[in-house]
């Protein structure tokens, strides 16, 4: 496997042999085979990436996070954010459709403009309908949030501006 790990406060763009273009955001670990002529499964073991991904039927891109997601391509440009800090694990698709299942769970499939927040720790998951635009900001150097929970915002300042954030109230890191 090629290993491709980033620090806080960097990001990194790759064009794959199969040829997809990944986004990996700050503070981001992502595997996959040097040889991907016969396995299109890649781990993001951490962080979040952006993939935009030339559909092959014959022979399927996965992601797979490190709880055990898989997002599989129907032919697509999705982003998945899986940072060990947080409870939940996200899909985004901004063109395209994609598959979301895990081994417990088939979430089903997203369009564009739809997203899925998997709560890793307690197997559940909701759809809901995304700005893509906005979700995947951090591609075009902007952070953009919404309606995100006080731990998440702390998660997005530590790794783009290289911060500390500490909470005395562990409660507060629920709120949006």
């Amino acid at each position: 496997y090629t290993i491709v790990a980033t620090r806080k406060v960097a990001d990194k763009k790759i064009l794959l042999a199969d040829p997809a273009a990944v986004s990996i955001n700050s503070a981001s670990i992502l595997r996959y085979p040097k040889d991907m002529s016969g396995n299109r499964k890649l781990f993001l073991d951490e962080g979040e990436a952006f993939f935009d991904v030339t559909h092959n039927e014959l022979l399927p891109f996965v992601v797979q996070t490190r709880s055990g997601m898989q997002t599989q391509d129907l032919g697509t440009a999705f982003s998945v954010k899986a940072y060990r800090a947080l409870p939940t694990e996200k899909v985004t698709v901004l063109q395209g459709q994609v598959k979301v299942v895990d081994s417990f769970h088939n979430y089903g499939i997203l369009l564009k403009g739809q997203g899925a927040d998997i709560n890793v720790r307690k197997g559940t998951g909701i759809s809901l309908a995304v700005d893509s635009t906005e979700v995947n900001g951090w591609v075009r150097g902007q952070v953009m949030l919404n309606n995100v929970s006080f731990l998440e915002l702390a998660v997005e300042l530590e790794n783009t501006f290289g911060v500390t954030v500490r909470f005395r109230n562990e409660e507060l890191k629920k709120c949006r």
